[in-house]
């Protein structure tokens, strides 16, 4: 892979194997499996390694609570490789210098990669999805389609108030140019049904009204009222 770096964990793999491109991460916690190492021999090899993984001690103590649910352990016997590190939190640069200031190689060498790579990146741009089917028309089209669908599922073809409420609903949302999202989320609910997962609808999904018809047999949405204001 041309002008790629390739880094792995310290230890993971042995230094005379890697490639031109291939480096080994050392995290200020592996510093002390050095002192073996003749550290000036790979110096071009080494790279300082300081994964950011929480942004407190509470997101440290849920993850170790969320890894004891996943291993079914008390979290008093979640093995320590089973979590992330405890220290995997953003540090000021002084600080992780300073761990690596017996290292002055392995700081030259980071700092040496760190030049030869570039990020560019475009905050003006809309990343989200424009369209669910490559077509804004289509994605109209297809929305109804299955707007309808579940209407018909659920009230019959001959509910007035039922269609009154779905089109009202589709105008607003194409007129939002919400069609996209609302078919991203219905392939999302679809996909969990397939897996036979029980699904649910928040936040703007379910004030908007169709995705109810179509995917929840547990809410009778022409029972609900909702006020919304759109300027």
């Amino acid at each position: 892979m041309p002008g790629v770096y390739v880094m792995y964990a310290w230890g993971k793999q042995h230094p005379d194997t890697l490639l031109p491109h291939e480096l080994l991460g050392v995290k200020p916690r592996d510093l002390s499996r050095l002192f073996r190492v003749d550290v000036q021999s790979l110096a071009h090899k080494l790279v300082m390694w300081h994964p950011v993984t929480f942004a407190s001690a509470e997101q440290y103590e849920l993850h170790r609570l969320l890894r004891a649910v996943d291993k079914n352990l008390l979290i008093t016997q979640l093995p320590v490789e089973e979590t992330a590190g405890a220290d995997e939190v953003f540090l000021p640069p002084y600080r992780l210098l300073a761990m690596y200031e017996q290292y002055p190689d392995i700081v030259r060498n980071t700092l040496r990669v760190m030049d030869d790579c570039q990020l560019e990146f475009d905050f003006k741009a809309v990343r989200n999805r424009q369209t669910f089917t490559g077509d804004r028309h289509t994605d109209r089209e297809l929305l109804r389609e299955k707007a309808l669908e579940g209407m018909q599922l659920r009230y019959g073809n001959q509910n007035g108030e039922a269609l009154r409420r779905i089109e009202k609903e589709l105008f607003i949302i194409d007129k939002m140019n919400f069609n996209a999202y609302f078919l991203i989320t219905w392939d999302i609910i679809c996909f969990a049904q397939s897996r036979g997962f029980f699904t649910w609808v928040e936040g703007a999904a379910q004030i908007r009204w169709w995705p109810i018809v179509c995917i929840s047999p547990m809410l009778i949405p022409l029972r609900l009222t909702f006020i919304l204001s759109v300027s």
